[in-house]
């Protein structure tokens, strides 16, 4: 166990970044953002001088900190296992990267943004630092009015064009509210049954009604998501801007993730291993229909979309096949890693060809000079090869369906194998070499993209590729 002052320090950086936000000139949004840049940074600092030095905590602590601490609420518990050190350092490392992105973007963001956006970095920190279950449920489900208001935000493009079609923020609402109620519904019956809302308490005492199982797993199914609520996470990704993008794919299904591991591993692993039948071919079907709907989409962030439904499905095979905690967390780090990535390319490749569509940047005459050996390395990381995370993390789902049944892994092997093909063929059709009917008219033009964007995803895909030279570095730290 770690002590928790350090903690603190990360968790409310970002809060007194949104204090200071709040009290900026709404005429200067520059100062907005370099005030956000300030607070993401020292967050970001702090969690990997915990994740790396925990011993600095001890050098840390202070009389006046620990008289502080001392006088929270007893509610307000909180305890430091690897994972949520992990995963806290990777929400700090997100949020940075997110402002370090929109910086000198076309749009203006205003300062109601940056609020958001620190808002929802200090809720994410302290669900996944909290121990009590109802403060780690209203963490959580406290993310979804940041991002709400960062995905409304910053329309302003759509607003030009007369299109102000919003939808996509209401069923945003509708399945997050309906995947909360369902947890919040779970939560009460634990309680009532334990009569605490500390979970070490609950570990201890257990939970036997098996019907909390059920719901608990339903609410996980919307927000991962399972069939049959995989539709609307495309349908979002779509319409949204791309912090709010990376944000969902990177985090927002991740507390999917936090839910398994605080809840239902614990307290029903039996139940994993009695239904683990049922539970793969709710994964598998849901696997299938996404495929079965990758090869008829013809916009980026939509085929995107449903290759992070496909490989988050994948992932989860191998906790409902005994795979290992371990082993679950690193390919949902690698999950979260690469749907930076996707997202953040989308962007360029929006920005470079005016489109997303993969048929109008096939027939268009510009060629981006630079642009197909970037794009190259981002699909071969996307697909899984050797010396990749996603290859190591393809590897542990392949061995951990195995131990189950060989047939089963067989079937999740070939599917693997057709997405995989298929996205390589996606990208030698949409981005490689043009006819040579069509050479002469072509407008060769240089990869013209700001330095500091080329840089926030050559550190992404450098961490996917030591990620899978090394994967101990991740295992080490968790165990």
């Amino acid at each position: 166990m770690l002590t928790l002052p350090v903690s603190y320090i990360v968790t409310f950086f970002p809060l007194l970044g949104a204090f200071f936000v709040l009290n900026v000139d709404k005429e200067r949004p520059e100062n907005a953002m370099a005030v956000t840049l300030w607070a993401t940074s020292s967050a970001f600092l702090f969690a990997m001088l915990q994740l790396f030095v925990p011993n600095l905590s001890k050098i840390i602590t202070h009389d006046v900190v620990s008289h502080f601490v001392n006088k929270l609420p007893g509610w307000y518990s909180a305890n430091l296992d690897n994972f949520s050190v992990l995963f806290v350092t990777f929400v700090c490392f997100v949020s940075l990267l997110s402002v370090i992105w929109i910086r000198h973007h076309k749009i203006t963001y205003q300062k109601s943004f940056f609020i958001s956006l620190l808002l929802f970095e200090v809720f994410t920190i302290a669900a996944f630092y909290s121990t009590d279950m109802f403060l780690l449920f209203f963490c959580m489900e406290s993310t979804m009015i940041p991002l709400y208001t960062m995905m409304l935000s910053h329309d302003k493009e759509a607003d030009s064009q007369g299109s102000k079609n919003r939808s996509y923020v209401l069923r945003y609402l509708l399945y997050g509210m309906a995947s909360a109620l369902l947890i919040l519904t779970a939560i009460i019956m634990i309680y009532l049954e334990t009569k605490t809302s500390d979970l070490f308490e609950i570990y201890k005492i257990g939970v036997k009604n098996e019907a909390v199982f059920w719901i608990l797993l339903l609410g996980i199914g919307i927000k991962m998501p399972i069939w049959p609520f995989c539709n609307w996470l495309p349908t979002v990704h779509t319409k949204a801007n791309v912090i709010c993008s990376v944000i969902l794919a990177s985090i927002v299904l991740k507390f999917s993730t936090l839910i398994i591991l605080r809840f239902i591993s614990p307290l029903f692993h039996d139940h994993i291993t009695h239904y683990n039948t049922f539970l793969f071919m709710a994964c598998f079907v849901s696997i299938l229909i996404a495929i079965a709907n990758i090869f008829r989409q013809d916009d980026l962030k939509r085929f995107f979309s449903y290759f992070s439904i496909i490989h988050m499905n994948l992932y989860f095979l191998i906790f409902i096949n005994n795979g290992g905690g371990n082993n679950f967390i690193y390919a949902m780090l690698q999950h979260s890693l690469i749907s930076v990535i996707m997202f953040f390319t989308i962007d360029i490749i929006g920005d470079l060809y005016g489109t997303r569509s993969m048929h109008e940047i096939r027939e268009s005459c510009k060629q981006i000079r630079g642009l197909r050996m970037f794009l190259l390395c981002i699909f071969l990381a996307l697909i899984g090869i050797p010396l990749t995370s996603g290859f190591i993390a393809e590897i542990m789902v392949i061995y951990s369906v195995s131990n189950t049944s060989y047939i089963q892994a067989t079937m999740i092997l070939l599917l693997m194998v057709a997405i995989s093909t298929y996205t390589f063929y996606v990208y030698h059709v949409t981005f490689g070499k043009r006819k040579k009917n069509r050479q002469q008219n072509e407008v060769i033009e240089p990869f013209a993209t700001r330095h500091d964007r080329k840089a926030a995803i050559t550190v992404c895909y450098l961490l996917i590729l030591l990620l899978g030279i090394c994967p101990k570095l991740v295992t080490s730290v968790l165990n």
